[in-house]
């Protein structure tokens, strides 16, 4: 049932004017496949230099945490470009609620997250990522004020603050602190996995088959082992006369973190006497510093406790990044007056930001984060507008101590000047206090929409980050809201954490409201949690993850069912069901569902676009919380490769008789292939052209040559510009 009420019709020109002025600051991202029209890459305004005298920098110290967008931190900081309202993809303007310190659960922040955040610069669709709207509690659409991070905030009104800093690429971790100290993330878009899980190890110690999503400049994906070979920042000071010194502080093998410990993902410095003189362990930086033994070049990466990533504590990694700072700060005085610090986060983690990220070339850039500019010759309370990314502070690094540029990246990025002024009287280091972080994680909770007489639990965090153990005491609840236990007893130990499950069960329609209160012996004892949750009659039962559909090629559909019911004493109208991305609906609805009514709405998935293709349905009613709405998510792809397996056998030392793999681009425009690759002792020769046309065949012929007997395992590997690539066929071989 397609309505055009007016709801409707207001929703789509409020859509179409944001369209108009996000159009006016970036470019599409484009189809990735062959023939389809992309974008241009921009051009990034270059400001120009202001760089220090020879000398007066001796010292610049870049500390990387975790996952936060710019709007999540400082979206309600003076002066900056911030946002307290963000958009969805069903055309809701929604308030920026506050952030827990402790979030209720990760968000997803990988590429295709990224992908559709964006879409097309209008920036809306943060909320159908994977567990960043959890059955309506928006959790991606939420902010930090000031009370929450105070130090940072601190730093960033003594200092200089940047409200457009990118991250270099759309991809999570492992590229944005590659490009911290190579000015390129290889182009990896992805974290390394292992047979579906993540390894401990993510660089070139990776066990064997660890292996990492990649995108070429052509738009093919591929995987690769994560280990590479790129010249870094270390290379251009190693070489440099004078010698400048530098060191990596991070997790060891081992400890939790070491992950982002990104000289392991380069393989001339993993395999060399550096790792073990230079990238040393991150405990070691407050010593270094305290003793003016500061390196010129350094960077520090936390612990996985201490970097804010969620759900960890903001406030317990901004106690780490205080303390870390403090140290260079109470160090000798010289040391000070000759330092620049720059403290960013590697990528948005999911959050929501308004503002659309330059594409700058096939990888980047990707979404806003936070950076703060501490040093003595920092502008004091400047907020820059001018574009950084990660490459910006390699480019300062490189002009202050006269090094080469490294890419075109770190060549074509502002160097972060505008933010000094090095003629001024050096500002007094800013001694701050480690603070006491919240016992409860969270000042509120969101459960959505929730029928009336049905329940939702959340668990809501506990933390102890004094060094005394910490008492629990009575915990209750007010309002629809009820305490149902959770892992918490009656003391918990320093640096542990429990849960409060807390349930909601509506008794009547409507937004709805109530408190968890806990008491313990901590100093802001008793604790207070403000929950809030809306009663509805409508069931529309497409809980998270919602409506799952199974692989589909471009060019077909697939359906799935689900009913609407009615579970209340009165009838509902129904003013429009709406749905957002690559589905459609039909129903049987009509105007309005009776008492006790239920209804059966189809919705057909047709791609038009490989990879994971989120979406919406959204019922707009009478019911008091309207809109009520379920997730839909497909698996898409351009590709159809059979047989998805191949057996081959031969006698030792001879080849085998071929067989043979048809490939299929079951869309309606041209797909890019770029190769096809296999191991030895298997071999494949093929017809595929470069561009594969709209319904194209083309043909591999496997064959295996054994040098032993018995049998070996390998795979074949398609690799196109199609989101699901490389497309994969399963080798076996047997030797006799």
């Amino acid at each position: 049932m397609q309505i055009s009420s007016p709801r409707q019709r207001e929703r789509v020109r409020a859509s179409f004017l944001v369209g108009l002025v996000y159009a006016a600051f970036v470019l599409l991202c484009g189809s990735l496949y062959g023939q389809a029209p992309r974008a241009d890459a921009q051009k990034v305004k270059l400001v120009p230099s202001q760089l220090p005298p020879p000398g007066q920098i001796q010292h610049v110290v870049f500390i990387m945490k975790e996952n936060r967008s710019f709007d999540n931190y400082f979206g309600l900081f003076p002066g900056a470009d911030g946002a307290t309202t963000g958009l969805t993809s069903s055309g809701q303007v929604i308030p920026l609620w506050r952030a827990p310190d402790v979030m209720f659960h990760d968000l997803d922040h990988n590429y295709m997250g990224a992908i559709d955040g964006y879409d097309g610069g209008k920036m809306d669709r943060i909320d159908l990522n994977n567990i960043s709207n959890v059955n309506g509690d928006f959790e991606s659409y939420t902010a930090m004020t000031q009370a929450d991070i105070p130090n940072y905030w601190a730093y960033a009104q003594t200092f200089a603050l940047s409200d457009h800093t990118f991250q270099s690429d759309l991809s999570p971790s492992y590229a944005s602190h590659f490009y911290s100290i190579a000015a390129t993330g290889e182009g990896a878009i992805d974290i390394p996995m292992d047979t579906g899980i993540y390894p401990a190890n993510w660089g070139c110690d990776a066990v064997p088959q660890a292996w990492i999503h990649m995108l070429d400049a052509q738009g093919a994906f591929s995987d690769a082992y994560p280990c590479f070979d790129p010249l870094t920042i270390a290379d251009s000071a190693n070489n440099a006369v004078p010698p400048v010194t530098w060191k990596f502080y991070a997790p060891v093998e081992g400890e939790a973190g070491y992950q982002h410990s990104a000289f392991d993902y380069v393989k001339h410095i993993r395999d060399s006497n550096y790792w073990n003189t230079n990238v040393v362990n991150y405990t070691q930086f407050v010593e270094d510093a305290l003793g003016g033994n500061l390196p010129n070049v350094s960077w520090i990466i936390a612990d996985s406790l201490e970097n804010e990533h969620p759900p960890r504590s903001s406030c317990y990694g901004e106690d780490w990044t205080v303390t870390q700072i403090n140290a260079i700060m109470q160090g000798p005085s010289d040391q000070w007056n000759s330092t620049v610090i720059f403290l960013t986060w590697d990528d948005f983690g999911g959050f929501y930001d308004h503002v659309p990220p330059p594409k700058v070339d096939e990888w980047g850039f990707g979404f806003r984060v936070p950076m703060i500019i501490i040093s003595p010759y920092a502008i004091p309370g400047y907020v820059s507008h001018t574009t950084y990314e990660f490459s910006s502070v390699l480019k300062f690094i490189e002009e202050v101590f006269n090094f080469p540029y490294l890419t075109d990246r770190d060549q074509n990025a502002n160097d972060t000047t505008d933010s000094f002024n090095f003629n001024q009287n050096p500002l007094p280091p800013l001694y701050l206090q480690p603070r006491a972080c919240p016992v409860v994680g969270a000042t509120e909770a969101h459960y959505g929409n929730v029928v009336v007489n049905q329940s939702r639990t959340l668990a809501v965090t506990i933390s102890n980050f004094a060094k005394e153990p910490l008492s629990i005491g009575n915990i209750s609840t007010k309002g629809d809201f009820s305490y149902v236990g959770g892992t918490c007893g009656s003391t918990l130990e320093h640096r542990t954490w429990c849960h409060v499950n807390v349930e909601f069960t509506p008794q009547t329609v409507g937004p709805l409201s109530g408190t968890l209160t806990v008491n313990d012996s901590g100093p802001d004892s008793p604790q207070t949690v403000n929950l809030y949750g809306t009663g509805t009659f409508l069931d529309l039962p497409i809980l998270y993850p919602g409506l799952v559909y199974p692989l589909t090629f471009l060019g077909s559909n697939a359906q799935q069912q689900v009913r609407l019911t009615n579970t209340g004493s009165s009838s509902v109208t129904i003013d429009e069901i709406q749905t957002v991305g690559d589905f459609s609906e039909t129903d049987n609805c009509g105007s309005g569902l009776g008492a006790g009514d239920s209804c059966q709405i189809t919705v057909t998935f047709t791609p038009t676009d490989s990879g994971s293709r989120r979406g919406n349905l959204v019922i707009w009613d009478s019911d008091p919380a309207s809109p009520h709405q379920g997730r839909l998510v497909g698996l898409a792809t351009a590709i159809n490769q059979e047989p998805h397996s191949l057996s081959l056998g031969a006698n030792v030392g001879h080849t085998s008789n071929p067989k043979q793999v048809t490939v299929t681009n079951t869309s309606n425009v041209s797909l890019f292939l770029e190769s096809v690759t296999v191991a030895p002792p298997f071999n494949q020769t093929n017809n595929c052209p470069t561009q594969l046309a709209a319904g194209g065949q083309c043909t591999i012929n496997v064959t295996f040559t054994p040098t032993k007997q018995g049998q070996v395992k390998s795979t074949l590997y398609i690799n196109d510009a199609d989101l699901n690539a490389p497309q994969k066929v399963a080798l076996t071989g047997t030797g006799t």
